[in-house]
């Protein structure tokens, strides 16, 4: 996997993925903590997510700034508006985000969350507008594709 602008705000070492776990109450897949590990956030080269046909614009870093690149921004802007097992991990260029679940069950799954579609209400309990992409972080990524026109 090749990551444009990898560590761009800095690295993150795994004393703070303990910490944001713990902090958090949740346990992250192996597969994203080694991608905040090596990279702390960027953009996958290749980009292009031919299930959903959009593309990968940027995944999260757990940085404070800026807000656009932050992993922590992002859970404080969709806390209440996507499911409440999931968690934002980037964003295409529409402003739809990806979200990794959390729970058991299917920890590690990778879903495009549509802002179009986004519920009035209730947000963190509908799923209308989640489509799921991979069943895990490394599968989400090794299934990006180059951009054809």
């Amino acid at each position: 996997m090749q990551i444009e602008k990898s560590n761009l705000f800095g690295p993150v070492n795994p004393k703070d993925i303990v910490d944001f776990e713990e902090a958090n109450e949740i346990l992250l897949p192996d597969d994203y903590k080694d991608f905040l590990l090596h990279h702390n956030g960027g953009r996958p080269i290749p980009n292009q997510q031919p299930e959903v046909n959009t593309d990968v614009n940027w995944l999260y870093g757990m940085i404070e700034e800026p807000e656009w690149a932050s992993l922590f921004q992002a859970i404080d802007v969709y806390a209440g508006r996507i499911p409440s097992w999931y968690m934002p991990i980037g964003t295409d260029s529409g402003g739809n985000i990806y979200i990794m679940s959390l729970f058991d069950k299917n920890k590690g799954l990778i879903a495009l969350w549509w802002h179009e579609e986004e519920a009035e209400e209730n947000g963190s309990d509908y799923f209308g507008n989640l489509t799921a992409i991979a069943n895990s972080f490394n599968e989400f990524i090794n299934s990006l594709e180059e951009r054809t026109n």
